[in-house]
């Protein structure tokens, strides 16, 4: 019904370190609260700036695991991973769209695999992809998935 539809993905430095903004947050909390116990709060602070430093190098360094597109083919949707494998997924009602930005929860099929987060943006400084693909995957999101027969309660 749909013609092919492929979403290339790639990481962007602003939007990791927008993903991980919360870890920096604390760590700057632990810094105004050290004055009041500097043991605990400088250790403290330490953790969370090694977790947010580490998060934002994970997120920009490719592995076997990392997302690098997704596909909408015959009405359904798949992930690629870097490896080459795909994967057939639905997307969670957790999911959330809007114009220029989207957090998807891509549940695969199989009962074995974990859920996959994929960050879509084409905000000004942090595009990860192309924007006129990312606007057909809205489109269908939207629309063709519940005309394809998906009946689950969507929150877009």
């Amino acid at each position: 019904m749909y013609s092919r539809i492929e979403v290339p993905l790639r990481p962007h430095p602003a939007l990791a370190l927008t993903a991980n903004l919360p870890w920096f947050l604390l760590t700057l909390f632990c810094l105004f609260a050290a004055p009041y116990q500097p043991g605990l709060w400088y250790g403290a602070g330490m953790v969370s700036l090694t977790t947010g430093i580490w998060r934002t190098a994970q997120a920009l360094r490719s592995s076997d695991d990392s997302v690098t597109g997704l596909i909408i083919d015959q009405d359904r949707l798949r992930v690629c991973y870097a490896d080459g494998r795909t994967e057939t997924v639905r997307v969670a009602p957790e999911s959330r769209l809007g114009a220029r930005l989207s957090i998807l929860k891509l549940v695969p099929e199989a009962p074995i695999s974990a859920p996959v987060p994929v960050v879509l943006s084409t905000l000004p400084g942090m595009c990860n992809t192309n924007a006129c693909a990312f606007r057909r995957l809205r489109v269908w999101l939207r629309l063709g998935s519940a005309q394809s027969g998906d009946r689950s309660p969507h929150s877009f």
